[in-house]
């Protein structure tokens, strides 16, 4: 279905629309929730075409850092997930994702902080 929802947003808005970027975000999420990490990072697309689109500071481009961040960390790749959720642009004054984007960055520190001190087990208690 989302793939569908790409199409026709591709075919209606053309290529340099913000919109795709959603289409992206859902089709990511689909593969990541299938398992198929490799294809969730899509999600690196929708980052590059908000970051072009619409700026490095808008708060959309927060939520692609996020979810690439995320995803990341999904992976266990460590420093690769804190280079993408140490760089949103994090106003305080906003609320919805940043406020999300700002918890997360404070869970991840703590569960980087807990896999790098061998303590696995707390650190998967923090995924649930």
């Amino acid at each position: 279905m989302a793939r569908e929802v790409l199409a026709i947003r591709l075919k209606l808005l053309g290529p340099e629309h913000p919109w795709l970027a959603y289409s992206l975000d859902d089709i990511a999420w689909a593969a990541g929730a299938r398992g198929n990490l490799e294809e969730a990072e899509r999600e690196r697309e929708s980052l590059a075409m908000r970051q072009k689109l619409l700026g490095s500071e808008h708060p959309d481009v927060a939520k692609s850092l996020y979810l690439v961040g995320d995803r990341m960390r999904q992976k266990r790749e460590s420093e690769r997930s804190l280079f993408f959720l140490e760089r949103g642009p994090f106003d305080t004054t906003q609320g919805g994702w940043t406020r999300t984007i700002r918890i997360c960055l404070k869970r991840c520190a703590v569960w980087f902080a807990l896999e790098g001190e061998g303590k696995m087990a707390e650190a998967e208690q923090m995924q649930s």
